[in-house]
């Protein structure tokens, strides 16, 4: 028996299998946790039995003989497999950073401490890495010679996650409605049966059809582009096949037997999923696949599809050179951040050769409306007076400058926060594929920054988004406290808002960042604020405390101009978007106030924080 202690919190869940429940107890007492927690759902009304077996396994934390922190969830009605389960991670979450869960029927092999303490610690940081698993295949060298791999998949016989990924954890789905969808989960899992299978669950469990709670963490897991880690041998045997199962009823584990993992661990040169491990997974528990058409219908389907792609293709070609033809005349008419649209189209070429559905959307429109003032706007405030800055903070802009800053400037560093997953995942892509350094996507909001020591970054920017920010995470200012506050002092926050005549919100029929509360019997959503000359006063500069540095304003030649063409796109969707270098080139010019614009608009601040420490605590002790 090992005797010394083990540092990792440890997660017990039991219900109504005591037999089983001692062999996993067993093992826990023989790694001798400091922390043990034990949750337990209720009995079932309907099953006299229950009610016997359900105190046997709970007296289990009773049995503790070694030194440990013993705490209880015990429920004393039956919520279910989906209720019980995840909300015991919750609460095992709401009290450690970091753990190992293990259900009653999940009997690890020793080894299966270590490793997940090993792992625990080498990825706490990494947002990409969101489970580690004790299962493995019986297949031999799906890892290679590493001690593990990532896959898509979420395994759960026997398992660690850390707060940071649990809390993204979505029960009812409904923030990502795109899930559901075929072709985006087709490009996710990289296989059309799987996708096609896996949005049928995703169908049935939204239905209510399937009362589990893994389906929603593998769920959850992909919109963030969460990865899995997988051991090369199995460290965890699967004991609970059989009558008492909730989902495991027949057969037994198509895993291979429980053996030790040597150490010390070997590994993987590169956090990179594992594509024959998620094949694997996907032959070993989908359904089999479906007998192919013949192969007239195959001929048919492929010339359907060779049809469809040219003619999308025409379309895409003559929406490109339309806005080829746009910019060539914008130029003439000294369209600011002319580059821009030159780095755009160059992304987008690379996109394209790698497939990413984003690059014939870049090549037709590598920038839209007012971004390019905004962009503009940010490059002259950030070089404005010879500044370098080393460490830099996106907060959810565009992606576009914070490439193009990570390209001009070798061995700067920008992390970029996105609290939007469809988005952020998107801009991982394309930072894995053009390859630049210094680029570090991030799935997380502002409110993120509070987890952070203050003032450690050299610039701050933020271009077009507390605009949006309302609901739980707090307000615009909030947002703009928690900027300033991660900003050094001598450093700077650039920020961009759009403007108009006067101060008002817009509400949309759909949440289309999917970060939006709701509001009113209307049920309409918050979208974004415009400001007016006060409202920038009370709401942003009030609240960092210091005037500006540099402050500019880009607006409509002619009121009205820029709300008729938000409803021509909103009606068109990007078709509308081609000609908008020439758009914002003739229409749009900077203004030398806000008193002299027509209508609405871009208002770009920039604001210098103090060196000193004693100017930086009068700035942040200003009233907000």
């Amino acid at each position: 028996m090992t005797t010394a202690p083990f540092d990792v919190p440890v997660l017990f869940l039991v219900f109504n299998r005591p037999e089983l429940a001692r062999q996993v107890f067993a093992r826990i007492r023989a790694a001798r946790p400091t922390r043990l927690f034990v949750a337990a759902d209720g009995p079932r009304p309907n099953r006299p039995d229950d009610e016997a077996a359900c105190r046997e396994c709970r007296r289990l934390a009773e049995q503790v003989d070694w030194p440990c922190e013993v705490r209880t969830l015990f429920r004393e009605t039956n919520l279910g497999c989906r209720a019980a389960v995840s909300s015991a991670i919750t609460w095992f979450f709401e009290q450690v950073e970091a753990g190992i869960i293990l259900e009653d029927d999940c009997l690890p092999d020793p080894s299966f401490f270590p490793f997940c303490a090993e792992l625990l610690e080498r990825y706490r940081d990494d947002e990409r890495v969101t489970t580690i698993s004790g299962m493995g295949y019986r297949r031999p060298g799906l890892c290679g010679r590493d001690s593990y791999a990532f896959t898509t998949y979420q395994l759960i016989w026997g398992w660690a996650t850390w707060r940071r990924a649990w809390r993204r954890y979505e029960p009812t789905l409904e923030r990502w409605p795109y899930l559901s969808d075929p072709a985006w989960l087709r490009r996710h899992l990289g296989d059309a049966r799987a996708a096609c299978i896996w949005s049928q669950l995703v169908a049935a469990y939204r239905r209510q059809q399937v009362d589990t709670w893994d389906y929603p963490w593998n769920f959850s897991c992909w919109a963030h582009g969460g990865l899995g880690i997988v051991p090369a041998v199995n460290l965890v045997d699967n004991i609970g096949f059989g009558p008492g199962g909730t989902h495991t009823t027949e057969g037994d584990s198509q895993l291979a037997p429980a053996t030790a993992l040597p150490f010390p661990l070997r590994h993987p040169r590169r956090v990179k999923c594992n594509r024959r491990l998620d094949r694997e997974y996907e032959r070993l528990y989908l359904p089999a696949e479906r007998p192919r058409p013949g192969w007239r219908a195959a001929l048919v389907r492929r010339w359907r599809n060779a049809r469809c792609f040219a003619k999308r293709g025409a379309e895409i070609l003559a929406w490109a050179l339309r806005a080829r033809q746009a910019f060539a005349r914008a130029r003439r008419l000294d369209l600011p951040g002319q580059d821009y649209y030159h780095l755009g189209r160059r992304i987008g070429w690379r996109l394209l050769a790698a497939r990413v559905s984003m690059g014939p959307q870049l090549l037709a429109c590598p920038v839209s409306s007012t971004r390019y003032f905004e962009f503009d706007f940010a490059r002259r405030a950030l070089a404005q007076d010879g500044f370098a800055p080393r460490r830099c903070l996106d907060v959810s802009s565009p992606f576009l400058f914070s490439f193009d800053v990570a390209r001009r400037r070798p061995g700067i560093q920008v992390r970029m926060l996105n609290p939007d997953p469809r988005d952020w995942r998107l801009t991982r892509q394309m930072a894995a594929i053009l390859k630049w350094p210094g680029i570090a996507p991030v799935g997380v909001g502002v409110e993120a920054l509070d987890d952070e020591p203050p003032a450690t970054w050299d610039a701050v920017w933020s271009l077009s988004v507390i605009e949006h920010v309302a609901g739980a995470a707090g307000d615009d200012r909030d947002a703009v406290r928690r900027m300033w506050q991660a900003v050094r002092p001598g450093g700077r926050l650039i920020l961009t808002v759009p403007t108009d005549r006067r101060s008002w919100d817009e509400f949309r029929e759909s949440d289309e960042y999917g970060t939006q509360a709701a509001a009113g019997a209307s049920r309409r959503c918050f979208f974004q604020r415009f400001y007016d000359e006060q409202a920038i006063a009370e709401r942003i500069v009030r609240t960092i405390g210091i005037a500006p540095a540099r402050q500019e304003w880009f607006g409509e030649k002619a009121n009205g101009h820029f709300h008729a063409y938000v409803a021509r796109w909103r009606r068109a969707g990007m078709a509308a978007t081609r000609d908008d270098p020439l758009d914002v080139a003739a229409n749009y010019q900077i203004y030398p106030s806000f008193a002299a614009m027509p209508g609405a608009g871009v208002c770009g601040l920039l604001f210098l924080k103090p060196e000193t420490a004693g100017a930086e605590a009068r700035v942040l002790g200003k009233p907000t």
